[in-house]
């Protein structure tokens, strides 16, 4: 009786199972642009070009999902003068086209800053994002690095 238990289960655990398909590289192509950003010791800077990922493909934006930049903590060993006045989790704004409507193939995140020391620093984020056709959708998780220059 054990014996066909498990063989039941099994077989159900068995049918249960689908492989996920993978999709060809050329339908899963983005790109993401990273600007430097610049400023002013102490001067509160908001973001004017932003954080962009362009979708590349026959894909759209999900307008369902919760698109995020995040950016991370820098470890206690490190000094990073920089702040991110905007809070975590920063939601994208839809770029809007000439005509008013939504771009389907374009992200943007802002967001404002301020620098308390002169030089050059680099802060890790994470891009949260995710694009659909018409029977797929694709969530991508990205690490990216965002360079700030304090003059």
């Amino acid at each position: 009786m054990l014996h066909k238990l498990i063989l039941c289960v099994m077989c159900l655990g068995l049918m249960s199972f689908k492989p996920m398909h993978k999709l060809p590289p050329s339908e899963t192509k983005f790109k993401i642009t990273v600007p430097k950003y610049t400023a002013k010791i102490n001067q509160t800077k908001t973001v004017v070009t932003p954080v962009n990922v362009t979708i590349k493909s026959s894909f759209k934006v999900n307008k369902q999902y919760k698109h995020k930049l995040i950016f991370l903590p820098v470890p206690e060993h490190q000094y990073s003068p920089i702040k991110i006045l905007t809070k975590k989790g920063l939601k994208y704004i839809p770029p809007r086209s000439k005509s008013g409507k939504y771009h389907e193939k374009e992200l943007s995140f802002f967001f404002s800053w301020q620098g308390t020391d002169r030089g050059v620093y680099v802060k890790p984020a994470l891009l949260k994002f995710s694009y659909c056709n018409a029977s797929v959708c694709v969530i991508k998780n990205v690490m990216i690095k965002v360079t700030f220059d304090i003059k």
